[in-house]
């Protein structure tokens, strides 16, 4: 990997303040995805990490990420 490689980050998440929170952390080299709905997500997309929340509906107990 040079200097100059990206990386791609894919959030889901429904809460958009963990979302807004990566985004600030996230260094210059990583670009960011997010989605709300794991229904949404694109197959063809490469990503090096993904950060999911595993209860994505509300007052659910199951886990779904």
């Amino acid at each position: 990997m040079t200097l100059n490689s990206f990386f791609h980050l894919l959030v889901i998440d429904d809460d958009q303040l963990i979302i807004d929170s990566l985004k600030m952390i996230l260094p210059k080299n990583w670009q960011m995805t997010s989605l709300n709905n794991a229904k949404l997500l694109d197959s063809k997309i490469l990503v090096h990490a993904a950060f999911v929340d595993m209860h994505l509906e509300k007052n659910s107990t199951e886990a779904q990420g």
